[in-house]
């Protein structure tokens, strides 16, 4: 493939599994194209600017556009300055491919108009979680917005299927590319050392969870389920790796329910990965769900999972082989899981081998990138049907 100039446009500034997705992406594709990304993160501040620094990507600062408030008429007068001021930056980088990356689609239209309007060759979009009905005007702009697009990525056959019944969107149109890790950089023989590092016993039974703190993820659920665990199981320790707008309710939370002494929050930890290697469980209890890194990162360094069925967590986990599954909100059915591998370290033992080898297989790197070239390449074949011809290089 003739090298590309590849843009890459977040609307986030925080260091999730969607970052994490176009973090890898960025590190790899940078072998062979040259990788630009449109973020309002802070210089030397924010964890994704250090990440995206060292993939080794140009990074073009930016108070990313938003889609503001009101109406559909008010809110394209609002928008209607940065969208002018995003063409022109957009038609600067002379880009070949333009590379949305949305968790909450609406706050994307802004940006992705002002690529159409600046005649970027590939609009491609990648849908990193759920997406609802909401409210008809919202609807309208989302539907036309959609269209702009040449391809659309989801991260799971879930999101396809969601995107297809709230969106309309035709099966055609989207691919489905799993988020990938290189199951390499896990291994399983720092257990001793990050245990030190988070000052827990060898002998503790340790199961936690490496998420942002949003009530998404739902970490309260794990918290709430504690005391059950911990009355069935000795020497219990829980631990939630990651930062946000939930933790003062959480420390709260886990003050009211008694089990301050037993629950660890490590914040922001850049060695998250190698932390994970401490865990004798990964938790993910989540309410809803993309595709998530954490248990792929989980299952690469051969820890059995524990997640909640919903989202695209059912395409990773394999429930009964690589973890267990149990119904959304269900703190019950979350304990009883964790109880049942803890009792049973063979069970534990196996389960982790498996999903070591079916991340492998299944969702590796490179397969991501590869797969993610090729959407570049057919959105291509789209182009006299939307933009009518290609901008010259210059």
């Amino acid at each position: 493939m003739t090298p590309l100039r590849i843009g890459y446009h977040l609307t986030s500034r925080a260091l999730g599994g969607m970052e994490q997705h176009v973090v890898t992406l960025i590190r790899r594709a940078q072998m062979d194209h040259h990788c630009i990304v449109f973020s309002d993160v802070v210089a030397g501040l924010d964890p994704l600017y250090r990440e995206i620094q060292a993939a080794g990507a140009t990074l073009r600062i930016r108070s990313v556009e938003r889609a503001q408030s009101g109406g559909i008429a008010r809110a394209a007068l609002r928008s209607l300055p940065v969208i002018l001021a995003a063409r022109a930056e957009l038609m600067a980088a002379n880009l070949d491919v333009l590379h949305f990356h949305v968790g909450t689609l609406h706050l994307a239209y802004p940006a992705i108009l002002a690529s159409r309007i600046a005649r970027i060759p590939r609009r491609v979009l990648t849908l990193h979680n759920l997406v609802g009905r909401g409210l008809r005007a919202r609807r309208i702009m989302e539907s036309l917005t959609l269209r702009t697009l040449h391809r659309i990525i989801a991260v799971s056959p879930e999101l396809k299927e969601n995107l297809v019944a709230s969106k309309g969107v035709a099966p055609e149109r989207i691919c489905v590319i799993p988020n990938g890790v290189e199951v390499e950089e896990f291994r399983s023989g720092f257990k001793e050392e990050s245990r030190q590092a988070l000052e827990i016993s060898c002998r503790a039974r340790v199961v936690g969870m490496a998420a942002r703190l949003h009530a998404q993820k739902g970490a309260d659920l794990l918290i709430r389920a504690a005391p059950i665990i911990r009355s069935r199981v000795e020497n219990l320790r829980i631990v939630l790796i990651g930062d946000g707008p939930e933790r003062p309710a959480l420390v709260r939370l886990a003050r009211n329910q008694r089990v301050s002494d037993i629950v660890t929050f490590t914040g922001y930890r850049a060695d998250a990965r190698r932390l994970l290697c401490a865990f004798d469980i990964v938790v993910l209890p989540s309410r809803h769900e993309g595709l998530p890194f954490t248990l792929l990162e989980g299952m690469a360094g051969g820890k059995p999972v524990v997640a909640a069925n919903v989202g695209g967590i059912p395409s990773v986990v394999v429930d009964g082989v690589t973890g267990l599954l149990f119904p959304s909100e269900d703190v019950a059915g979350l304990a009883a899981a964790l109880i049942k591998l803890l009792d049973d370290p063979a069970v534990r033992q196996r389960m982790g081998e498996a999903g070591r080898e079916r991340v492998k297989i299944h969702f590796s790197e490179q397969a991501m990138l590869e797969r993610t070239l090729s959407v570049y390449g057919s959105a291509g074949d789209e182009l006299s049907l939307s933009d009518g011809r290609r901008r010259d290089r210059t």
